[in-house]
């Protein structure tokens, strides 16, 4: 019986071609756990480094990952190129939700052929903002007493 030669394995570069990582300061605007009014527009700034072997494009989206959106858009393309090393700041404009609680929107980043990555190790986590929504604090009337006209 005749055996097939085993495959050599091709060779690999040591980092992989997408993957994310913090800048420093990470978080520009909005620190997690931010209180927001309900209704309030807010835009939240990542700095993130390219620490992939890949040049991030044009064509790659920053995208809405999972849990809440927030009315924001759902994904944008970066407004430049990206070589590995280089840092860019991504903004997102949010409304804070109606309802108050705590709200965290998560967002990855998305090549040209749709493979999703973030920050992490592996590169699969993904990076968000997390706010806390109280009510619109509703102004007290101010209440003036004219003077009454005498007669």
């Amino acid at each position: 019986i005749a055996r097939s030669a085993t495959p050599q394995p091709t060779p690999t570069n040591d980092l992989p071609c997408n993957k994310a990582g913090a800048g420093v300061p990470f978080d520009i605007t909005i620190p997690d756990d931010t209180t927001m009014y309900a209704g309030q527009e807010f835009t939240k700034t990542w700095r993130l480094v390219n620490r992939g072997s890949c040049k991030w494009t044009r064509l790659y989206k920053l995208v809405f990952f999972s849990q809440n959106s927030m009315s924001a858009q759902q994904e944008q393309f970066l407004s430049g190129e990206v070589l590995p090393g280089q840092a860019i700041d991504l903004s997102v404009s949010f409304y804070a939700p109606l309802s108050p609680g705590q709200y965290q929107s998560n967002w990855m980043l998305q090549d040209q052929d749709g493979n999703l990555f973030g920050i992490g190790f592996n590169a699969d986590a993904p990076f968000y903002v997390k706010i806390i929504v109280t009510n619109n604090p509703t102004p007290t009337p101010t209440i003036t007493l004219a003077p009454s006209p005498t007669p």
